[in-house]
């Protein structure tokens, strides 16, 4: 029954209950009324009937949230019935709601996830927001003679993370295989990893692919058994990628740690969540394998010793490079350490200072003055814009250092407008202006001094997009001609337009998958979300401007339609969530967690569009 035919039974049936003999319309006849009344299932007939009615005239997607609201109660195979109408046109109901981007309920969705009449639906319309609720039953339904699984990732709406939905079965990876997804195994659990394959395990087929990256083998956080395989494959290399939860286990009478050392490999040791693990580490005197732990690890209190490990292991000559950044940050653990650094009269070791941390006072004085006054050289480009520092504030260290600096000393304060700065400022430096190249001076550089480089780019366009990377550098553009470096900048632009794509969608799962895939490293990261960055002030400066110098397209005809619907304030609002990103990195806020915040920040404002 299609929509149409359901108008007309139920006018019908209305109908024949006005027409009855002795019956008024208006009557006030309460009997009659009672009598007469359409069923529950009637009445929702009717109000589905009357809103896909209004729907074929109007196209207001509201309309279609209405009708969901209405069935959510509605009990297989009833619903199913309602989600198979059609329209004139031959579209079902449930294919229409999927291509429009509507949310179905959560337990509406759990139930068409059930049928495969409408899993095929879901899969055609390609709704990737509808899988994000499957079970492995749901994963592994067979739909047309394939699982649902299959189908997904043959269609490419499947989304790497869900991979830890299917935890026991090993028709995954027969799939991850016969589509050739082998980035995708990364994201298998432990369990996954372990599953028979072939003519051992996952594992085994991993080891001789080589399939790993930084993470596989850190995904096993109790099974032993990984150090078999490394050692059975001798990829000793791998050794140090065992999690930090293993490696107190023992095998046979040693630590796993005391096997990792016997090859003469580190253990990455970052977060020191086992507490086990550090007495193990203060026991052996291997106290430089903690030099690159996380700050957050540096206030753990050392058995026996009464003090955090920060103060431990600067006591013992060790300088923990990755914790220290946190103190010149100036935010959350990097003050209890700072205090330590102030204590034992360390400042040599805050040679890469933040603003927030040098405006810090001390008694009375900044931190500025007091690294001055015990020659730290500080890094003063650290203050990346002078313009705005509270220069009330900084008077007495600032200004007092620039008219009076030490022997020796050399000053360069670095920005983007010095007519923002203080006269008082301004009039004890001395002004040098620089400004960038453009790509074309840059090119005809090129053509001049390094020919041989300049013909190595098969197209004008090619070499446009290399020259917009280097940001008016002539030095990084030499430097990014090498064929690597050419590699690195296309799968960095790639993952650019990921995200801006993904952001076009309307739907999260694609926008999460897009950020997640940006560097896990700090420092690469942040430059990723400065192209990004760059990316977006193209297209704000395109609904400004008619042919506007572009940074990151090469040019404006280049750029999906989908990019150039944003609206100019959404644009604004996604800015905003990537320079609050950057800020974040900066105060050493955990990466994952960065990026997941980031990705629902933009996925807040992705509605403003045109």
């Amino acid at each position: 029954m299609d929509w149409d035919e359901l108008i007309a039974s139920l006018d019908k049936q209305i109908n024949e209950i006005e027409t009855k003999e002795g019956f008024d319309t208006f009557s006030s006849d309460d009997s009659l009324k009672e009598n007469n009344k359409l069923n529950p299932e009637e009445e929702l007939e009717k109000k589905l009937a009357e809103l896909l009615s209004k729907y074929q005239t109007t196209k207001n997607i509201s309309l279609l949230t209405d009708f969901l609201d209405l069935i959510e109660d509605v009990k297989y195979p009833k619903l199913k019935q309602y989600l198979m109408l059609q329209f004139d046109d031959g579209k079902t109901i449930l294919e229409v709601i999927s291509t429009q981007g509507v949310n179905l309920d959560y337990s509406l969705n759990l139930e068409i996830l059930k049928d495969p009449d409408l899993v095929r639906i879901l899969i055609q319309s390609k709704n990737k927001e509808a899988f994000t609720f499957s079970s492995e039953k749901d994963l592994l339904l067979e739909v047309d003679g394939i699982t649902v699984v299959e189908h997904l990732i043959k269609e490419h709406i499947f989304q790497k993370f869900w991979l830890s939905k299917i935890s026991s079965s090993p028709i995954i990876i027969d799939i991850l295989v016969k589509y050739d997804k082998k980035d995708y195994f990364v994201y298998l659990s432990e369990e996954q990893l372990f599953m028979p394959f072939e003519d051992g395990i996952v594992l085994d087929y991993l080891f001789k692919n080589d399939l790993f990256n930084y993470s596989t083998i850190g995904n096993i956080k109790s099974n032993t058994k990984i150090y078999d395989y490394i050692i059975k494959y001798k990829r000793y290399d791998k050794l140090s990628e065992i999690s930090e939860s293993l490696l107190t286990e023992k095998i046979g009478e040693k630590y796993i740690l005391d096997l990792i050392l016997e090859h003469n490999q580190s253990p990455g040791i970052y977060g020191l969540r086992n507490p086990e693990l550090l007495g193990l580490i203060i026991e052996k005197n291997r106290l430089d394998l903690l030099e690159n732990v996380a700050s957050s690890a540096l206030t753990t209190i050392v058995p026996d010793e009464g003090v955090i490990l920060f103060e431990y292991l600067l006591d013992h000559g060790i300088i923990p490079v990755e914790g220290i950044k946190s103190i010149t940050g100036g935010y959350d653990t990097g003050d209890k350490l700072f205090k330590i650094i102030a204590e034992k009269n360390r400042y040599d070791l805050l040679t890469k200072v933040s603003e927030a941390r040098l405006l810090q006072k001390h008694g009375d004085k900044t931190l500025f003055e007091i690294l001055i006054e015990n020659n730290v050289p500080v890094e003063l480009n650290s203050i990346s814009k002078p313009e705005t520092v509270n220069l009330t504030q900084a008077q007495n260290a600032l200004l007092k250092i620039l008219e009076e600096p030490p022997e020796g000393v050399k000053i360069l304060l670095l920005t983007k407008s010095a007519d923002a700065m203080l006269s008082t400022v301004r009039s004890r430096a001395r002004l040098v202006r620089m400004q960038r190249f453009t790509a074309e001076e840059i090119s005809s550089y090129l053509t001049e001094r390094e020919p041989a480089l300049r013909r190595s780019f098969s197209s004008d366009e090619a070499l446009f997009e290399l020259l917009l990377s280097a940001g008016g550098s002539i030095g990084r553009a030499v430097k990014l001609l090498s064929p690597q470096s050419q590699s690195a900048l296309k799968k960095e632009r790639e993952e650019t337009l990921s995200v801006l794509k993904a952001l076009a969608e309307r739907s999260y799962s694609p926008l999460f998958s897009a950020i997640s895939a940006l560097p896990q490293k700090r420092e690469e990261l942040s430059r990723a979300l400065d192209r990004l960055h760059t990316a977006l002030c193209d297209l704000v400066l395109l609904k400004r401007a008619e042919a506007p110098p572009l940074a990151f397209f090469p040019k404006a005809d280049a750029i999906p339609d989908e990019l150039l619907a944003f609206r100019i304030d959404t644009l604004f609002l996604f800015t905003d969530a990537v320079e609050r990103g950057i800020a974040e990195l900066e105060r050493n806020a955990n990466v994952t967690t960065t990026k997941t915040a980031l990705a629902y920040a933009m996925y807040r404002k992705r509605d403003h569009l045109t």
